[in-house]
């Protein structure tokens, strides 16, 4: 059974800061990786756009601030 980690992905978010520890935990194979946003696309540092985000979760009550 893989372990889930959620990676939390904000506008102009460096690519190595996602890329690095996302690769490494794929290379070790026990683990699903998830990308959240406050949007579901963000354009990161370097220009690239990163799309396919899944939304925040609603806070608990189900009421957002």
């Amino acid at each position: 059974m893989s372990q889930a980690v959620y990676f939390l992905l904000l506008p102009n978010v460096l690519s190595l800061d996602v890329s690095g520890p996302a690769e490494t935990l794929r290379l070790a194979g026990q683990f699903s990786l998830r990308y959240l946003s406050p949007a579901p696309q963000i354009v990161c540092s370097i220009g690239m756009t990163l799309s396919g985000l899944r939304p925040l979760p609603q806070p608990p009550g189900g009421r957002s601030s």
